[in-house]
């Protein structure tokens, strides 16, 4: 075979698999994106599906840690919390080699708060507060944008998020490494 006939397969079988990712993209995010429950979730959850690169109705995000595998952020919107639903769970898993005896989730509660719906009455931000609290208590991180935060920069929103996954992967990383520095120390 000649090299220009490879060259001309090759690209043939690329575009082929690439035009097949984006359908299958598409699809997933079309799925995932009927449970969003404004047209501010959808946006958000357009920029953290595509801008990721995701999969499945809960997407992946890629992980800050270079090559570890062992850790996976999973974004999953309207997902349910006792009485309540998050806009969206990003729920991060750490392998269970890493840290045998410690809580392997780091789990954050990512709420859209539209004007209409958030603190536009006392009652309303009395029921945002109840809300938090109830997600603090069962060890979700809550972190709230409002509707003009995501119209006006919804990718300045995901990397918020993806900041504070980050942030949190090192913290946990930290307390590993002082726990196995200490099981080192004893005699």
């Amino acid at each position: 075979m000649s090299e220009d006939r490879a060259d001309q397969e090759f690209d043939e079988a690329l575009e082929n698999y690439v035009q097949g990712y984006f359908v299958q993209a598409r699809d997933v995010f079309d799925t995932a994106s009927r449970q969003c429950q404004s047209p501010l979730e959808k946006l958000l959850f357009a920029h953290l599906f595509f801008i990721s690169n995701g999969w499945g109705c809960s997407y992946v995000m890629p992980t800050r840690l270079a090559g570890d595998t062992d850790v996976v952020t999973e974004v999953i919107p309207q997902h349910p919390i006792g009485p309540y639903r998050a806009d969206f769970a990003v729920v991060t898993r750490i392998a269970k080699w890493f840290l045998p005896t410690a809580p392997r989730e780091i789990k954050i509660a990512v709420e859209v708060d539209g004007h209409d719906f958030h603190e536009k009455t006392k009652e309303q931000a009395a029921r945002d507060k109840a809300r938090d609290r109830y997600f603090a208590h069962e060890g979700w991180i809550v972190l709230r944008f409002t509707g003009s935060e995501v119209y006006r920069d919804p990718k300045a929103c995901v990397g918020q998020i993806e900041d504070l996954v980050a942030k949190q992967i090192d913290i946990f990383i930290e307390a590993h490494t002082a726990n196995m520095n200490a099981q080192e120390a004893r005699p």
